[in-house]
């Protein structure tokens, strides 16, 4: 299996997923830049002024230079 590993894990699950013979990819392995404070200020700033962020209640969204992703809490109905 092809496994990416977030920035906020550990390094030492490359060598346990590797060991149990997985194809392991870090994020900073790829050599990403990482935007500075004011970067980051801008990028927050133009989405909560351009996207429809009410509709983000109960969401994990994810915000990149590149995209935004959200999950949704998933709908469950009573049996």
């Amino acid at each position: 299996m092809k496994i990416k590993l977030d920035e906020n894990l550990p390094d030492r699950l490359v060598t346990v997923f590797t060991g149990l013979g997985h194809d392991v990819d870090t994020v900073p392995a790829e050599q990403l830049t990482r935007p500075g404070r004011n970067a980051l200020f801008e990028r927050v700033s133009t989405v909560f002024q351009t996207e429809k962020v009410e509709d983000w209640t109960g969401c994990l969204v994810v915000a990149t230079e590149q995209k935004i992703r959200i999950r949704r809490p998933e709908q469950r109905t009573e049996r």
